[in-house]
């Protein structure tokens, strides 16, 4: 589990009980004003809020398609809601729903993943896949004979949704102006750590409870590899034939739609390479403002890539291909919830927050996705990985 000072998260399977412990020095609450004021809302304010809500998304720098996406999920998601059990009565929002609007915005900005990868919606925990583990081959036939069949082999293959929770608390002692000033905040931290634990389940995953049990692109059993001459075990010994080579790995079909993923320094290494005639290989799209091209194809950078300087020994550092041929399911897409009474416990199950004897609130976001690359889809990416010694 990974923690930062305002709240922590991890990602884990369903059968999972999940548990945040809160940080005491940072804890403080943005509830208390904004509490008063929207706890009972007028039709109007309500519309108002709605309108808020949208104009936030559309004024995001997103694609149309995630704009859509996140417009949808804000229709289908209530109000930020108290979960209050023993003072029903005068239960009420607490939190308004352009807070919401802003943590889906930030989710679709951070997160590359959700950006690049073919999106699957899920109606049940599970979703069969049947993977084309065989693919049908064509050949040459004689007038007259027998046209050889080669069938197409399934193999069966699961898209599992699991949980990527985070829990964050604090105390009603906070003025109005910091209530005010934190919100943006909040929004800002939750965002940036769902989808960091998505894109290293997505890129980096290695099957283990940490990235939630999925196997990101890096790690994928028949994903073709480049690998540095030995004694290259640091990523500044990076070369221009290092890349070629790499996209050369893919056939001319697998390389449409393929793009380079990377850590943004990596990327700023790369770009300062010259071709044998002096031209540089990487070139920034001015005119549109996307993202820049290496040898033809689109360039994406991610944060949870290892950066230049610490990738390790025999380490994947860099991605090639499609990444439509990966999957993200989506389950249930995020879903917050405030409570008055809930407690936090640590991993012994002792209680180290207790909300109402506090005087807290807690705001819990949660959401269920996963990820899956089809069998037949692995050797459609290369990779390029230092040299083990």
């Amino acid at each position: 589990m990974e923690e930062s000072a305002d709240c922590c998260f991890c990602i884990t399977s369903e059968s999972h009980y999940i548990i945040a412990q809160e940080d005491p020095l940072q804890g403080r609450q943005i509830i208390a004003h904004v509490a008063q004021q929207t706890r009972q809302l007028s039709d109007e304010q309500a519309t108002d809020e709605e309108r808020e809500a949208a104009q936030r998304i559309r004024n995001a720098d997103l694609t149309s398609f995630q704009q859509d996406r996140v417009l949808h999920q804000m229709e289908i998601e209530e109000r930020l809601m108290t979960t209050s059990t023993a003072d029903t009565p005068s239960a009420g929002h607490l939190l308004p729903k352009p807070f919401l609007a802003d943590i889906l915005v930030n989710i679709e900005q951070f997160g590359l993943a959700r950006q690049l990868f073919r999106g699957i919606p899920m109606t049940s925990k599970t979703l069969d896949l049947k993977n084309i583990s065989g693919k049908v081959a064509a050949a040459w036939a004689t007038e007259g004979s027998n046209i050889s069949a080669d069938d197409l082999a399934f193999a069966e293959g699961q898209l599992e949704a699991g949980k990527l929770a985070g829990i964050t608390s604090w105390t009603t002692e906070l003025d109005e102006d910091q209530a005010i000033q934190l919100l943006p905040v909040t929004a800002e931290l939750f965002g940036e750590s769902f989808s960091e634990h998505e894109d290293q389940a997505a890129f980096l995953g290695n099957g283990t409870a940490s990235f939630g049990g999925y196997t990101g692109i890096t790690q994928l059993s028949n994903v073709q590899t480049h690998t540095f001459e030995a004694g290259n075990t640091t990523g500044d010994a990076l070369t221009e034939d290092d890349l070629r080579a790499t996209k050369n790995l893919l056939s001319a079909a697998r390389q449409r739609g393929a793009v380079w993923i990377m850590h943004r320094t990596v990327k700023d290494h790369i770009e300062q390479f010259e071709s044998t005639g002096g031209d540089r290989i990487f070139h920034e799209n001015l005119a549109t403002g996307g993202p820049g091209t290496l040898l033809g194809y689109p360039v994406r950078t991610s944060e949870v890539m290892p950066t230049l300087s610490g990738v390790g020994a025999g380490e994947p550092f860099i991605i090639f291909g499609n990444p439509l041929r990966s999957f993200m399911g989506m389950r249930r897409g995020l879903t917050a919830d405030i409570s008055r009474e809930a407690v936090l416990q640590d991993e012994s199950g002792s209680i180290t927050f207790n909300a109402f004897q506090g005087d807290g609130v807690l705001l819990r976001l949660t959401e269920r996705v996963g990820f899956k690359t089809p069998s037949a889809f692995e050797d459609s990416f290369a990779t390029i990985v230092t040299a083990a010694s």
